[in-house]
């Protein structure tokens, strides 16, 4: 009597600490299968970018000198650029420089902040080829929602000065309706894991000026944990060629866009 209960006990304690340890091992699962992606991990470039937003806060923003970027202009890029600009496909930059009230920064968000990988056409080559995006400074670009003291909703793009290295402010850019330029970082996230199952994680996500317009577009470049890459226009603007805000896509989709625009535009690739 005493044996079978010695071995009822024990096959109790078996299954209740074997299904402890099942519940474990598939709330670890669970667990890594849901993994939370952040865009903006904390970082030394998060921190230098708050010390120097911080500076600014309150006062003028002193934009990047017109006359140092005309002198990095070719005299044939310049033709081309008048040329476009005389034929509507490019609004002049002099008619669009901020006015005095609108380069002082009120407020500005560093949870949507996106570094931006400045395009060239080899973009969505090098991406489907597993190249790694160049992680040079003078091809990114910080895009920091704030705002002025008109209480104007804006994009204030700083980089990093080829001499000394340190950041500057390059440009202000406004929405004609006062509405968000870009998707959120959370609506982005929200986009992908309404897109992507419960087995898959997001491995990494960049942003990118995709060859798809005169001025580029933005695009965050989304890697999953099954190798899958997703592109995604988050650049609230108008389109031409199909593409959608928030909808996601392939390389191949993007390459299609592309190559309407090159096109439309007679530019041979």
């Amino acid at each position: 009597m005493n044996i079978k209960k010695s071995i009822a006990l024990f096959s109790t304690a078996t299954l209740l600490f074997g299904g402890i340890a099942t519940y474990y091992t598939y709330a670890e699962e669970m667990e890594s299968k849901n993994t939370e992606y952040k865009i903006n991990k904390p970082s030394d470039e998060l921190n230098e970018l708050d010390e120097f937003l911080s500076k600014l806060e309150g006062n003028r923003i002193k934009l990047t000198s017109e006359n140092k970027a005309d002198e990095m202009i070719s005299k044939e890029e310049e033709e081309e650029y008048k040329a476009r600009v005389a034929k509507r496909e490019l609004i002049s930059y002099k008619n669009n420089l901020p006015k005095k009230e609108d380069k002082t920064l009120s407020r500005y968000n560093l949870d949507d902040v996106k570094k931006i990988y400045i395009y060239d056409r080899e973009l969505f080559d090098k991406i489907e080829k597993g190249i790694p995006l160049r992680d040079d400074d003078r091809y990114i670009s910080w895009k920091i929602p704030m705002g002025n003291a008109e209480n104007q909703n804006g994009i204030l793009s700083v980089g990093r000065s080829e001499k000394t290295k340190k950041l500057k402010t390059e440009s202000i850019s406004y929405s004609t309706k006062n509405e968000p330029i870009y998707l959120s970082n959370d609506e982005i996230l929200d986009i992908i894991y309404n897109h992507i199952s419960e087995e898959q994680n997001i491995e990494n996500i960049l942003f990118a000026e995709a060859p798809i317009s005169i001025d580029g577009t933005l695009v965050a470049i989304v890697k999953i944990s099954t190798g899958e890459i997703l592109i995604i226009p988050v650049e609230n603007r108008t389109y031409y060629y199909g593409e959608e805000i928030g909808k996601v896509y392939t390389i191949d989709e993007m390459k299609e866009f592309q190559r309407r625009f090159y096109e439309s535009m007679n530019i041979v690739e």
